[in-house]
């Protein structure tokens, strides 16, 4: 899985393509949301003289539709715009909790409920990006400062970057209403615990550390689930998950695994046209090459708008009401006062979202429990 050498972005690129056309049906259907993962799956199809359906998620002012939908009116295809309602995620919690065990957090089920809005023929190949962000350096893609750490101080960035990305979910005052075990695991022990976890699964080197994390944990988990919610409702097709693309993409030096320059390199070769669109967040067209200082914030920016309102659902409405009217389903792990409270605090600064997201998930996945338990005696 992990071998030595080195391979050209040219050989990287036929394997991809020709995993690509491997999957070809009568119409394949890629999932478009305008970034570089589902522009290089178009360039591909593009270039094996497919005309597939377009599908993006969202409403007519995401960023995602607004670049999907003029890339779609340039190269001629016809493209569909799929919206996600709050309602939704209530009808369809207990199946996607079924499916995930209670794993997948509600901020990402989309992946289920989109393509089944969209009535994706299950005979027709249903593309998607899945593991593109692994030859573009995604956990740590820094430029020469990633490089410096990398090359003067791997284990002291490694445990840098860990402390940085997990972040308080609950406070202190919060954690004093939960069960204990629960609690201890949000506890600024249990952190630490998870932090040496996390060190032992991306030993240094720095950046091949966390590939290898990449590629043993967040596709075995986190990327995994959102398969087996699109195996739900299409028939799921994901060129950057073949065995000889992700062995090629482990070989790629770092250069072009930085900036997202394989993709930008595989784009140009395969369907030039495809450059001629903002990146995401960026007001200017997508570059050859990643431009000096591509991961500062001095380049021209602007907002994006995302595929669902989590912010704002969470604080107000149906999903709200939901979770102030469950919290006593939680009552074995958390206090109900207390998840009342961050939705109230959610409802007045947006700022509870992620933890939101997860009590959310939680009490679906308790309903699953308690229903097999009775189904069970």
């Amino acid at each position: 899985l992990y071998p030595r050498g080195q391979t050209t972005p040219d050989e990287a690129l036929e394997a991809f393509n020709l995993e690509t056309t491997r999957w070809l049906t009568a119409l394949p259907v890629v999932s478009m949301s305008g970034g570089f993962d589902s522009r290089v799956i178009l360039s591909s199809l593009l270039r094996a003289g497919a005309r597939p359906r377009l599908l993006s998620m969202g409403t007519n002012d995401s960023t995602d539709v607004v670049i999907s939908q003029a890339v779609a009116s340039a190269v001629g295809l016809a493209i569909e715009t799929v919206s996600v309602e709050p309602l939704e995620y209530l009808t369809w919690g207990p199946r996607i909790s079924e499916l995930t065990n209670g794993t997948k957090t509600a901020g990402n089920w989309h992946t289920f409920i989109y393509p089944k809005k969209a009535a994706v023929d299950l005979s027709d190949g249903f593309y998607v990006g899945s593991n593109g962000e692994f030859a573009r350096t995604f956990l740590l893609d820094r430029g020469i400062i990633s490089r410096a750490a990398d090359w003067f101080a791997p284990t002291t960035a490694l445990r840098k970057f860990w402390s940085l990305k997990l972040k308080t979910l609950l406070t202190d005052d919060e954690l004093k209403t939960c069960d204990p075990q629960f609690a201890r695991q949000f506890s600024s022990e249990g952190r630490q615990d998870r932090i040496q976890k996390l060190l032992r699964l991306s030993q240094p080197p720095l950046l091949k550390g966390l590939d290898r994390f990449y590629l043993e944990q967040r596709v075995r988990h986190f990327i995994a689930d959102g398969l087996q919610l699109y195996s739900a409702n299409s028939s799921w097709r994901a060129p950057f998950l073949s065995r000889e693309w992700t062995r090629m993409a482990w070989q790629l030096p770092r250069t072009w695994k930085m900036g997202a320059n394989w993709h930008r390199y595989a784009i140009l070769k395969n369907w030039p046209e495809l450059l001629n669109f903002p990146e995401e967040g960026l007001a200017n067209t997508m570059a050859k090459s990643a431009p000096w200082f591509y991961w500062s914030g001095l380049r021209r920016h602007k907002p994006v708008v995302g595929y669902a309102d989590y912010r704002m659902w969470f604080g107000k409405g149906v999903l709200a009401d939901y979770m102030m009217d469950r919290a006593e389903c939680l009552a074995e792990i958390i206090s109900p006062s207390t998840v009342r409270a961050i939705v109230k605090q959610q409802g007045l600064d947006g700022s509870r979202t992620r933890v939101l997201s997860f009590l959310f998930a939680l009490i679906h996945w308790i309903d699953q429990v308690r229903g097999f338990q009775v189904d069970n005696g």
